[in-house]
């Protein structure tokens, strides 16, 4: 069988310089392609204020 291909990872920078702090982590995480723990080691925080970022983020986008 072919080898299973993943789609090319977002380096965490590109979203530190794309978006604000908490959308960058929140978006980070729902690309699918980082832990909570790895973007909090990244921005230097809590992995529990990534949690509490990505709920934030999700209820204020939510339509």
């Amino acid at each position: 069988p072919r080898a299973q291909r993943r789609a090319i990872t977002q380096p965490l920078l590109q979203f530190e310089e794309r978006y604000p702090r908490n959308e960058a982590m929140a978006r980070a995480y729902l690309s699918g392609q980082h832990s909570m723990q790895a973007i909090a080691q990244h921005f230097g925080v809590h992995y529990s204020t990534v949690s509490r970022t990505i709920k934030n983020f999700e209820l204020a986008t939510k339509t």
